[in-house]
This record gives structure tokens, C-alpha cells and sequence, in this order.
């Protein structure tokens, strides 16, 4: 007499409901997993939609000269690289005490951007803000960071 082992399409009760539940448990792994995507494509999402709504209006005046040239995606950040056209790093090297003054008034001023409708998705998907200034060879003065945390629920500065 043969067991219901010697034939590979029967299965005992027990067998069926294990091949069942390990369909089940890889099931939910590619939910989870598909799930996680979908976060960081909400982050992407939002960066890609924010870098083609404003790129569409640059290059564009900022103040005191500068130009806004780009807004570009750099890891989870939105980068606003501004230009200064009338000076190099080279000779804002000798006006250390004008440029570090610069960077605290930008820095207090990015909190601006909570308020910004392009930029709400971006940040409340856990994406940054960057604003990079540079010469007009593209050599970089410095850069200033806004992190959603900085922002609060209202999207208001804190």
C-alpha cells in the first residue's frame, strides 16, 4: 500500500495549510515592502513635482542682485542654487565678517519657505530645503537647510 508521501500531488491537510500560510506570510512581506516604496516615492514624488513647478520660473530675481538659477533634487532635498553674479568666493574670502552675517540672515530667512505652496508636499513628506548661493563660476559661499521640523503642522514658521 502507498502513503499519501510516494504521491506528489496529495497532500495531507497539514501540508496544504502550510503551503497556504507561507503564500499568505510572502504575500504580506511584498505588501510591507511595497508600502515602504511608496514612502519614499512620496518624498521623490513631491521633490520631482517641486523641482518642475519652480524650475519652470527660473532663472528669477532674488534680492540685492542675486539670481535664482536652478531648483534641483539632491538626495531628499530641494536645492535653490542663487547666484551672485558681481562677486567670487576668491574675493569673499577678505569680507569673511559680510558673508558669515549673510549666512545668519539667510538662515533666519529659509523659515519663509514653511509658508511655500510648492514646497508643503516636499516637506511634509519628510523632505529638506536647501538654498546654496554661489559665484558665478558656480564655487559655493555657503549653503542654508530648512528640515520639516522646522515647520510646524500649520505650516507657519516656527
Amino acid at each position: 500500500m502507498r502513503s499519501q508521501h510516494d504521491h506528489p500531488e496529495t497532500k495531507t491537510p497539514t501540508q496544504a495549510t502550510g503551503h497556504r500560510a507561507a503564500g499568505i506570510a510572502a504575500l504580506a512581506v511584498a505588501t510591507l515592502l511595497l508600502a515602504g516604496c511608496g514612502k519614499d516615492e512620496g518624498v521623490e514624488g513631491a521633490l520631482d513635482q517641486a523641482a518642475g513647478a519652480i524650475g519652470k520660473t527660473l532663472p528669477t530675481p532674488y534680492r540685492d542682485g542675486l539670481v535664482v538659477d536652478a531648483a534641483k533634487v539632491e538626495g531628499n532635498d530641494l536645492v535653490f542654487v542663487i547666484r551672485n553674479p558681481d562677486i567670487t568666493v576668491a574675493k569673499a574670502r577678505g569680507k569673511k565678517d559680510v558673508l558669515d552675517a549673510l549666512q545668519r540672515d539667510e538662515q533666519d530667512a529659509i523659515s519663509e519657505l514653511c509658508r511655500h505652496d510648492d514646497l508643503a508636499a516636499v516637506l511634509k513628506n519628510g523632505g529638506g530645503v536647501r538654498r546654496r548661493f554661489v559665484d558665478g563660476s558656480g564655487q559655493s559661499f555657503f549653503e542654508v537647510t530648512l528640515q520639516p521640523a522646522q515647520c510646524n503642522p500649520a505650516g507657519k514658521p516656527r
